[in-house]
């Protein structure tokens, strides 16, 4: 054998025993994180409604420049640590999801920022070019998480390290498992986790996204974001976390197959409750704005429930009420005309040990309700 050849031959034996690896190796070992000292790029901080919010870029080493907003009471409370909840939303910026939350109360909320380019996910698979670069950078978000929160603990000695949860919604929840993994690799304990409309494996979920208009292809798509992806697979970090979770999704979802979410369902270890609505998938238009509000309420009682944050409430008109009605030119005040919100039945009980499941039902389209689950 010629040396080109014995060449050729040792290359393609060494990328296939860098592919096994990728494919069955440690997951925790190949996704990038942070590497020594985390290192502040910028800070800006602005104080309104009684919050004070911080925007932060860290520098994160292999895990790359690491974006989120801090929010904190102001003042401070002086008589107990605040606990710290994870938010990892389904919109493209930071600052959008933390709008979507009710009001916080005494609790520090970290919302992370993505670091997709803004033409993910929709055209980041689609053309060639980008492939390598959007892998990356999913790649990283489970490592830039798990830095974001490590420093917020590390710097904010006013948060109970103890009392940690993790709110994610929609695309969020795929890197959430993978996350929560790494930050106990690194000895940060999540108390209680809430993954809301989201599936397993991604391929699935790409291929079956109602904008991916060529079913022939919907196959081999799969797979192959299955093999890319597979350090990030949800399905090899759920059986190994620790905690508390909360399951949710909805049976009229177009962008996660039943099939996707009943397969994480099953995942999740114990203890943990399943809520299962008849409703489409989450959206803040006006439409389903009223199912994301019913969802929330949902999630801040489990929560609490769990005793993994302070008490806010629910029970006023709704923030996303009120931005209904600033669309439509109603006054945002309890009066004629005003939108009151109402607060599902649930039966959620503090610190089970068992897993429980409920069926709510959401009926009439355009006007969403959670009915009772007595």
């Amino acid at each position: 054998m010629r040396a080109g050849g014995r060449f050729l031959l040792f290359l393609g034996v060494l990328v296939g025993f860098l592919l096994l690896g990728y494919v069955f190796g440690d997951p925790l070992v190949i996704l990038p994180r942070a590497e020594g000292v985390l290192r502040v790029v910028s800070e800006e901080t602005v104080v309104e409604n009684g919050r004070t919010l911080r925007w932060m870029t860290l520098d994160a080493g292999r895990a790359g420049s690491t974006r989120f907003i801090l929010s904190t009471p102001n003042p401070l409370p002086t008589d107990s640590p605040l606990p710290l909840l994870i938010v990892l939303g389904g919109l493209a910026e930071a600052e959008e999801n933390l709008q979507y939350l009710p009001p916080m109360g005494n609790n520090a909320v970290l919302v992370f920022q993505w670091p997709f380019p803004a033409y993910y996910p929709h055209e980041a698979w689609t053309d060639l070019r980008r492939i390598p670069h959007a892998l990356w950078r999913t790649l990283q978000t489970p490592g830039q998480i798990a830095a974001a929160t490590a420093w917020t603990l590390q710097t904010s000695p006013q948060i109970d390290p103890q009392q940690v949860s993790l709110l994610s919604l929609s695309l969020g929840v795929l890197p959430a498992p993978a996350a929560q993994h790494l930050m106990q690799a690194q000895n940060i304990p999540v108390q209680a986790t809430v993954f809301a409309y989201g599936g397993a494996p991604i391929g699935t979920l790409l291929a079956s996204h109602p904008e991916f208009d060529l079913p022939w292809l919907r196959p081999g798509a799969a797979a192959l974001v299955n093999l890319l992806t597979r350090p990030l697979d949800p399905q090899r970090h759920l059986p190994a976390l620790r905690g508390h979770f909360l399951v949710l999704y909805g049976t009229q979802d177009p962008y996660v197959p039943l099939r996707a979410a009943a397969r994480f369902e099953a995942l999740t270890p114990e203890p943990k409750t399943v809520v299962i609505l008849d409703t489409p998938h989450l959206d803040v238009d006006e439409v389903h704005l009223p199912v994301l509000q019913q969802v929330m309420v949902q999630v801040a009682t489990w929560l609490q429930a769990q005793e993994a944050m302070n008490p806010i409430d629910t029970t006023e008109m709704s923030y996303l009420n009120r931005k209904r009605a600033a669309r439509s030119g109603r006054s945002d005040t309890a009066g004629e005309g005003a939108t009151k919100s109402t607060s599902p039945s649930v039966r959620f009980t503090p610190k089970t040990s068992s897993s429980t499941r409920e069926i709510g039902a959401i009926t009439a389209p355009h006007s969403w309700q959670v009915e009772s689950t007595a």
